[in-house]
């Protein structure tokens, strides 16, 4: 004789939690700690390059993942950069319109040849159920002088990444990655276009262009 079970409210709310809290294993396996909410950094360390205004679009991609967004930049002082984002991001199966924010800081002095900045960031969504907090913060270094005659500069940068995640408010699990990656800017006609490669127990790749208000 077979017995059928019945669907019950809560067993409903239970296999809709077990099935959010194995995403979010399979998000902290996949994704890891990428601040995959945000975009490639795609600039260099000289933060007077900037204009007091700038927006970008960008595209980033990795494995199951893909996210596509827009970024504001204010340059505060010659040597503070306040920006914010807005994205809509998939990571199979899960989808989401993560936003955030945060600070580039020059670091004017420390190296005779190169550029530095710090920076720190902080984004968060709502992927299906899953929230996902992503706190970053990273060095970023580049050349004093263009690498070809049409102006193009590197950069590279490193630092630690955090992802925490929570199911209807309980905590469904977190990790913590030293990340690297670097990239290269190019200047265009009334801005600059980026590309650039993030590893951060994943790869991924970034492309962006980013309009300046003159």
């Amino acid at each position: 004789m077979i017995k059928i079970q019945r669907a019950t409210p809560i067993n409903m709310i239970l296999g809709s939690a077990r099935a959010l809290l194995l995403g979010g294993a399979l998000l902290l396996s996949g994704m890891a700690t990428a601040e995959v909410t945000g975009a490639a950094n795609g600039r260099t360390a000289d933060l007077t390059r900037m204009p007091d205004l700038s927006v970008e679009f960008h595209f980033n991609t990795g494995d199951d993942y893909q996210n596509i967004g827009l970024r504001a930049n204010y340059r505060l002082s010659p040597g503070i950069i306040l920006f914010g984002d807005i994205s809509q991001g998939e990571f199979d199966p899960f989808s989401g319109t993560p936003i955030g924010g945060g600070i580039f800081y020059a670091l004017d002095g420390i190296f005779e040849n190169i550029d530095a900045a710090a920076k720190a960031s902080f984004h968060t969504g709502d992927f299906d159920g899953l929230d996902v907090n992503i706190l970053a913060l990273e060095f970023l270094f580049s050349g004093l002088d263009p690498i070809a005659s049409n102006g193009l500069m590197w950069y590279a940068n490193v630092g630690i990444h955090r992802l925490d995640l929570e199911v209807s408010g309980f905590d469904a699990g977190g990790d913590t990655e030293l990340g690297f990656g670097g990239g290269v800017v190019l200047p265009v006609s009334n801005g600059e276009a980026y590309a650039g490669i993030d590893i951060i127990d994943d790869t991924l790749f970034g492309i962006g262009y980013r309009y300046f208000f003159q």
